[in-house]
């Protein structure tokens, strides 16, 4: 919580923190409320429903007030004190938590092999399609919103990633993928979700994700 220096406990601290970073600017706003999203994320512990923490809907970037509304909405659906959710992480980095993520991620995905038909590998044969994959419709396997199952999305792939994409759409957890020198790509869920994504689709494509 470094951008806020302080977590929204209250539908109240929401309005206090949006008029405070309102006098930076409105990319201050929209940092300081994705952080505060972010954050209740891990610690939501299904209280809430998972799409409140999508930050973009049919393909756009969600507005500050939208972002705002979906906060409060948060902190509504959290019906005990935020001081007594117990996050699982605490007390880990931000390095930790991605590891984490990380490894969840990867032992998932080992669960699925064991499970497929004599075990056999997901990983892709053929080349990926580098920059020819845009436009093109996928299905991909992925964590769900609450980070600890795995789901099968369908979408588009809409581009390749601006850096303000990886900026606020990019997962923590696929930084170390970005410091790899992995080229991102930008795709959109289909409804109900209708929400954008960034990822290192060469990375999915070579674990059988895509």
């Amino acid at each position: 919580m470094e951008v806020c220096g302080r977590i929204c406990k209250t539908v109240q601290d929401v309005d206090e923190l949006v008029t405070e970073k309102l006098q930076t600017g409105e990319p201050a706003v929209r940092e300081a409320l994705l952080s505060q999203i972010w954050y209740y994320k891990p610690v939501n512990r299904g209280l809430v429903k998972g799409s409140l923490f999508f930050v973009s809907s049919k393909g756009q970037p969600l507005t500050s007030e939208d972002l705002a509304s979906r906060l409060k909405q948060i902190l509504t659906q959290i019906e005990c004190p935020v001081d007594d959710i117990s996050d699982p992480d605490e007390g880990l980095s931000e390095l930790d938590r991605q590891q984490q993520r990380e490894e969840l991620r990867q032992k998932l995905l080992s669960k699925l092999k064991d499970t497929s038909a004599h075990g056999t590998s997901r990983k892709r044969k053929c080349p990926f399609p580098d920059k020819d994959i845009v436009n093109k419709r996928v299905r991909h396997l992925c964590l769900d919103p609450s980070g600890e199952q795995l789901m099968t999305y369908k979408g588009r792939i809409v581009r390749e990633s601006t850096n303000s994409d990886i900026e606020e759409l990019m997962d923590e957890m696929y930084r170390q993928y970005l410091d790899k020198g992995y080229r991102f790509y930008t795709l959109i869920y289909d409804p109900p979700y209708d929400q954008l994504f960034c990822y290192p689709l060469k990375k999915e494509w070579d674990d059988g994700l895509l």
